[in-house]
């Protein structure tokens, strides 16, 4: 293979993986907005991600506003790769949405009054429970709940 056909083919295949991504890209809080609500982003503590098939990463102020948004079709679900969140009491963490609970409780002021808040399954989502007041669930029946 001629060397610019190497170089070509070099390019194109890092266009590829960046076009592949296995995680979201971090979000921008405090320039951000919401795909749902367009609330500008601003508490770490209540973020979420999507990333679709292409590669793009889609953000959301608040787990309730990814669920309704999700719950409205807005996205085919099989145009979604995967979902992210950031811990309640982890904001830098950012975990993949089988490896977390969300807590729902009245005790949490929300950007868009969802009242969940999200935990590392485990330890973290005891700590978070008896901090708030719920229980933590999967994501999967937070989906769920909010389709009906």
């Amino acid at each position: 293979m001629s060397a610019p056909r190497v170089l070509l083919a070099a390019a194109a295949a890092g266009v590829l993986l960046a076009c592949t991504a296995s995680t979201p890209r971090p979000i921008a809080f405090g320039a951000e907005e919401c795909a749902h609500c367009h609330m500008t982003i601003a508490d770490p503590r209540y973020a979420a991600a999507l990333l679709t098939t292409t590669g793009k990463t889609i953000v959301f102020d608040d787990p309730g506003c990814l669920a309704r948004h999700l719950a409205s079709g807005a996205i085919a679900a099989d145009k979604v790769k995967g979902v992210w969140f950031h811990a309640f009491l982890e904001p830098d963490s950012v975990y993949a949405a089988a490896d977390v609970r969300l807590v729902r409780s009245d005790t949490l002021r929300t950007p868009m009054a969802s009242g969940l808040a999200v935990a590392h399954t485990g330890p973290r989502t005891a700590a978070l429970e008896r901090l708030v007041g719920g229980t933590g669930r999967p994501w999967d029946e937070i989906l769920a709940e909010t389709a009906r």
